[in-house]
Parts: structure tokens; sequence; C-alpha cells
């Protein structure tokens, strides 16, 4: 699954330090592929920076300010077309680095404006207890 990406969301990833057991590869996020749902909270295209949160936890409104945000570094996509506000499915590699912390350096941004973030979510839930059966035969 490297090149289309282990589903993940934001939150999951500062939750867990490893992947789900659905997976049989090693348990770090580092240097794994991952594919997010971000809603772009900022962007820097001249630094070649964005900031995302997790779509679901931002339309919570988490009164707590629990909402945890990624950097993704965005030198290897094409400027111009990520936008702030956006709604975006991102795959890329996933870096940590003593100055910048966790990050993920993105190779294939798609905009996914008008999907439904609780119905993705749904059907990835779907997907991995699905794969989990497979797996734990």
């Amino acid at each position: 699954m490297s090149e289309f990406g282990y589903p993940v969301s934001i939150q999951e990833l500062f939750e867990t330090p490893s992947m789900p057991a659905t997976s049989s590869q090693s348990s770090s996020w580092a240097g794994k592929t991952i594919r997010i749902l971000a809603l772009l909270k900022e962007y820097f295209p001249v630094d070649e920076l964005a900031i995302a949160s997790d779509p679901i936890q931002h339309s919570r409104g988490d009164s707590n300010n629990q909402v945890k945000s990624l950097t993704i570094k965005t030198n290897l996509i094409k400027a111009g077309i990520l936008s702030k506000g956006g709604l975006y499915l991102i795959i890329g590699n996933v870096s940590i680095n003593a100055d910048d912390g966790l990050f993920l350096q993105a190779t294939t941004v798609t905009d996914v404006c008008g999907l439904d973030p609780n119905i993705y979510w749904d059907s990835i839930k779907m997907q991995r207890s699905l794969l989990s059966t497979f797996i734990s035969k």
C-alpha cells in the first residue's frame, strides 16, 4: 500500500506513535508513506510549507483547542495548486527531525472539496476492519 499511502488521520498520526496492527510493516510512522485528508489552515508558497488540520476535528470545533496541526513541506508539488481553507487528499512521506518535529513531505495532492470527511472516515474504518480479518488469519 506504500505508493497510495496508508490512510491515516492527522489526529491518529499524533496520538499513536506506530501504525495500527492491520499493517505488516514496521511500527514507526517515520519513513512511511501515508494518505491524509487535510484542511489547509495556512499556506506559505515562498517557504514551500503548509499547515493543515484534521477536517473532522476542525468541524467539531473542539473547545479545548486540542486540534492538532501538521506541517506539510510542499517543495515537490506544483506551486499554486493549494489554497488556504481548501480540503485536500495528500500523499507523502512522514519525517521527524529535531528542528521541525513531525512533518509530511507531500508528493501528491488532490483537491477534494465537496467530499464529506465523515463518510470518508467511515469507509476507511470499514476497510481497516475488513483487512484486519484477513491479516489475523
